[in-house]
């Protein structure tokens, strides 16, 4: 006999918009950017290098 098992998904509760005209500092900037995870493809990644973090998983 198998017993239920019950399955909870955790989702956010919704998206956040950021309203630009209230970002008024570089500090502003660097604080939103450390709360997103961002991703670049090849063409992006030109000039940013050296802000890449090295994937040792392969």
């Amino acid at each position: 006999m198998m017993k239920e098992t019950k399955t909870i998904e955790l989702k956010h509760t919704h998206p956040h918009k950021i309203d630009v005209n209230k970002i008024k500092t570089l500090d502003d900037v660097i604080q939103i950017f450390r709360r997103m995870e961002l991703h670049v493809d090849d063409k992006g990644l030109k000039g940013i290098e050296h802000l890449i973090v090295e994937d040792d998983s392969k």
